[in-house]
């Protein structure tokens, strides 16, 4: 009896040391592999070599180079991080000065002016693309999104040296612009290597990733995010026709919001005054009196950047209907944001 029940003590043992294996396998093959990859040091070093024997520089701007190789970087920063490929790209090739230094001081428009000999024909892909990157993460940093989304749009992770700012600054790009599905797509791509990240990269890349999985599109919240993002833009002096798209875009947001709502308090009285039966019917079957064609004439907002110049009354009636079932702040968002239009046109 006691051997018996030894032997199946030991089979018991065995099916679940077989089912923990089973698990490790399938575990392993279901985790991705990733769809891109940090270059090492090595890697790094041999490709700025090879660019440096084409430029046919100096053994002096080699020295310099060594010396800037052999300096010693931020624990877990790699060695080719964006700054210091943007400073031996410098030492080899001076027609890249007065960019990198407009981007170390903080990039405007303007700067992007000083980048335009990137374009040319001549110009080694590992210059361009790493020094559009740089003017790209410094426009971002100083809240020029378009102008940084145009230098950093169809940049690849195979594309610069440092593809894991890249990643990232994308990702801060369609997170501000509440873009969820690119926004996401590139955090995700970048958590992919999360254990290898700079530590800044991967809390604020959760953060985001995170923010934009809670967001629901069309909400108060989205809404008065885009506001800001509209306010930024004005407060630069932008004016033109994407942040007129803009504005129409929150138009619409706002109208649907308010038609939603519209419906819930029509269905909330219908229920309220038994399935829709008004308090008080009119008598028999007359006509109410009503005159014209029972049509509504739809207001022609047009597309200038005046479009929230409503008169006061008009404005304080459709803030009422805008905030009657919310939190007092998203009121206090909007008119802070109409506010503000106002500020713009004087």
């Amino acid at each position: 009896m006691k051997t018996k029940t030894v032997f199946n003590v030991l089979v018991i043992v065995s099916w679940f040391m077989l089912i923990a294996c089973q698990s490790r396998i399938t575990l392993g093959a279901s985790e991705k592999t990733p769809t891109w990859r940090i270059p090492s040091d090595a890697a790094i070093k041999q490709s700025l070599n090879r660019w440096l024997q084409q430029r046919k520089v100096s053994v002096e701007v080699r020295r310099k180079v060594d010396r800037l190789w052999s300096i010693d970087v931020d624990p877990g920063d790699k060695r080719g991080d964006l700054d210091s490929v943007a400073a031996i790209i410098l030492l080899a090739d001076r027609r890249a000065e007065s960019l990198i230094v407009s981007c170390r001081r903080g990039a405007t428009p303007e700067t992007v002016a000083l980048g335009t000999w990137l374009d040319g024909e001549q110009i080694a892909p590992l210059v361009r693309n790493n020094l559009r990157l740089l003017l790209g993460r410094s426009l971002a940093q100083a809240q020029y999104f378009d102008e940084a989304q145009q230098q950093l749009e169809d940049l690849g992770p195979d594309d610069v040296l440092d593809p894991t700012a890249l990643l990232f600054y994308q990702g801060v790009l369609h997170h501000h612009s509440i873009e969820t599905k690119k926004g996401l797509f590139q955090l995700n791509r970048l958590l992919e290597h999360e254990s290898d990240l700079p530590e800044r990269y991967r809390v604020l890349a959760r953060l985001m990733r995170r923010d934009l999985m809670q967001l629901k599109d069309g909400s108060l919240d989205d809404i008065s995010r885009r506001m800001k993002d509209i306010k930024q833009r004005l407060s630069h002096g932008q004016a033109g026709e994407r942040v007129q798209e803009k504005e129409d875009e929150v138009i619409r947001m706002l109208d649907t919001l308010i038609k939603e709502e519209e419906k819930k308090q029509s269905q909330s009285s219908e229920v309220a005054f038994g399935g829709g039966q008004s308090p008080a019917p009119m008598q028999e079957s007359l006509p109410a009196g009503g005159k014209g064609r029972g049509e509504v004439q739809k207001r022609d907002l047009g597309k200038s950047a005046n479009w929230g110049d409503l008169p006061p009354k008009e404005r304080e009636e459709a803030m009422q209907q805008i905030s009657r079932d919310f939190p007092a702040h998203y009121r206090e968002v909007i008119e802070e944001y109409f506010r503000e239009l106002a500020k713009e046109r004087k």
